[in-house]
Formats: C-alpha cells, sequence, structure tokens
C-alpha cells in the first residue's frame, strides 16, 4: 500500500501516512510516559514519608532536617543547571528521565520547604498538603495503570489484531486503485 501511495499519489496519501507516523510515535513514546508516571509517584510518596517523619521530630530536630532539606535541594539544583537539557528522543530517554527526576524532586521539596519555613509546620498546613499529596498519589497509580491494564493482552489477541489491520489496509489500498483505474477511464465523463 505504502509503495502504491508512492508512485501514484492521492490528496488522501499524505493524511493517511501522517496519521501512521503519529500513531507510531505514541506507541514508542508510551513506556517513557509511563515511566514518568511512576517517578511523579516515587517522589510524592518520598515526600509524604519524609513529612511524617517531620512530625514526629522534635523541634530542634526538625530544625535540622530543613536546613538539611535547604542543603541537599542546593545540590541538586547545581547538578541539573551542570546537566544537558535537551535529549534525543528514544535513544537518550534514561538520561532525560533522570533528569525528569531531579526536576520533580526540587519542585516538590522546594514547596515543602516554603511551607516548614518558619519553623514549625501549621497543622492545617501539613494536613492539607498531606492530602494534596495523597491525591496526586492516588492519580498517579490511576495513570500508571490505565497504561498497564490498557496495553496488556495475550499474544493471540495481538496477532489477530495485527492481521486484521493489514488485510484492512490491503483491502483499502485494492478499492483504492481499483477507484482510481475507474477514475482514469473515465476522465472525459468527469471533467
Amino acid at each position: 500500500m505504502f509503495v502504491y501511495f508512492l508512485w501514484n499519489p492521492g490528496p488522501i496519501a499524505p493524511l493517511i501516512i501522517l496519521l501512521g507516523a503519529v500513531k507510531c510515535w505514541e506507541l514508542l513514546r508510551r513506556e517513557f510516559r509511563w515511566k514518568k508516571a511512576q517517578i511523579h509517584k516515587e517522589v510524592n510518596e518520598s515526600l509524604l514519608q519524609e513529612i511524617q517523619r517531620y512530625m514526629l521530630l522534635s523541634e530542634e530536630e526538625q530544625q535540622e532536617m530543613y536546613w538539611h532539606w535547604k542543603d541537599e535541594i542546593e545540590r541538586t539544583e547545581m547538578e541539573l543547571s551542570r546537566r544537558k537539557t535537551w535529549y534525543i528522543p528514544i535513544f537518550q530517554d534514561e538520561q532525560k528521565l533522570q533528569n525528569y527526576r531531579l526536576e520533580r524532586y526540587v519542585e516538590k521539596y522546594n514547596q515543602l520547604l516554603e511551607a516548614t519555613r518558619w519553623g514549625v509546620l501549621q497543622e492545617q498546613t501539613v494536613s492539607d498538603f498531606i492530602r494534596s499529596l495523597q491525591k496526586e498519589i492516588e492519580e498517579n497509580e490511576q495513570e500508571i495503570q490505565k497504561q498497564t491494564v490498557y496495553y496488556r493482552a495475550d499474544a493471540k489477541t495481538k496477532w489477530t489484531w495485527l492481521c486484521l489491520y493489514l488485510t484492512l489496509a490491503v483491502v483499502l489500498a485494492v478499492f483504492t486503485a481499483y477507484g482510481q483505474q475507474i477514475m482514469d477511464a473515465n476522465q472525459s465523463l468527469i471533467s
């Protein structure tokens, strides 16, 4: 079919090729999106554990923890500024995911530092912060679950759908070629 479109292109051929390329790109990036959602969830869970640990400490220990977080964030921000900001998709996904993990870490811990800036967290602030983190974790979990379940199928089903799509492509190519022959044969009637 692809060869036919290159040999005798029509106005719909570029659109079909474009839509196919977009779908292929989307399928290639599916795992990357899944890993990003997983990272977001892990950072939120880590932050939630830190807050819970922070709440159990004395005021002096809380202050020490605050300064530890601040130093850690500054170190991470310096590392981020030294890193490359642009990566080649698919080939450098792991580096991009590492960068994304650090960015989320800095973003979330900056929010935590802002909440703990004036010493002890207020109970209302903590409960709101914990609630928002738990909501984000649930949303990330749902997204991860949706992506995991949506593409889960046994080999027989995958091969069946592949055969059906290829059959559809062949049938459409045959009908397109047949329609083009009819139009070429009756060119005088069309114009």
